[in-house]
């Protein structure tokens, strides 16, 4: 019995484990790259935490086109001016400022694609074309 429950007890930590580092498969070359240069167009910076990393707190005119921001939490980051046209931001967290930032043909939450009016907010065309 007790070799049963130490099997489930590990099998749950590694399954945990697993699922923990799954969150975030943004590629660690990309943050470097957006670190150090402030853009990072085409980038995989999907499922990233951004709110937890001080140093990317302030991503104004940045270039994030065509980025892959699916599922990132980008909480309080300052997007103003940002270009983020193409970008994928399918299940993202976007709750920071956004004013002036470019989001046509944006893969919006939702899997609405921006339309062409989109700056500073996602606007879907009618009838809403799906990413």
């Amino acid at each position: 019995m007790t070799q049963r429950l130490l099997a489930l007890v590990v099998t749950v930590a590694c399954l945990t484990g697993l699922a923990i580092q799954g969150v975030s498969a943004a590629s660690h070359d990309d943050l470097v790259k957006l670190r150090e240069t402030g853009d990072c167009p085409g980038c995989d910076l999907s499922g990233y935490v951004f709110h937890q990393n001080e140093s990317l707190q302030d991503l104004s005119g940045a270039d994030l086109s065509g980025a892959d921001l699916t599922n990132a939490n980008l909480g309080s980051v300052d997007l103003t001016d940002a270009d983020l046209r193409n970008a994928d931001l399918d299940g993202a967290h976007l709750s920071g400022t956004m004013e002036g930032a470019d989001l046509r043909g944006a893969c919006g939450p939702g899997g609405m694609v921006c339309g062409e009016d989109s700056i500073g907010k996602c606007k879907t065309d009618m009838p809403p074309e799906h990413c």
